[in-house]
């Protein structure tokens, strides 16, 4: 379903499906046990300024992968983590904190879907 999503929106780039399916790819490293990926790709969509989303406004898959990381690392390290991003400096291998929605930007998705999939 991911993939399908992100193959459908390589053209359109219609922001709020990239994001949910970014989202869907942090909760499927959340899932295989990689906390700092799920983490890092959560922490940079939140504080993306395309995204909108606050605290306050997460939806319920949001809140619920965060939730779960939560439960998972100390409190100290998701801050840091979330602060980072806020600021603009979270470095991640998985995706730059100042991304814009392109189709490098799908195809990179589509790559690090595959790279989870074979977890």
């Amino acid at each position: 379903m991911l993939r399908r999503g992100l193959t459908l929106n390589r053209e359109l780039l219609i922001v709020a499906p990239i994001f949910l399916t970014i989202l869907g790819i942090a909760g499927l490293h959340e899932r295989h046990g990689q906390l700092d990926a799920a983490l890092e790709i959560l922490a940079i969509v939140l504080h993306h300024p395309q995204y909108g989303g606050s605290p306050p406004s997460l939806g319920p898959t949001t809140r619920n992968l965060l939730s779960q990381i939560q439960s998972r690392l100390p409190a100290a390290h998701i801050n840091v983590t979330m602060e980072k991003a806020k600021q603009g400096q979270l470095s991640s291998r998985y995706l730059d904190p100042q991304f814009t929605i392109t189709p490098e930007l799908v195809d990179r998705l589509l790559e690090l879907l595959n790279q989870v999939e074979k977890l």
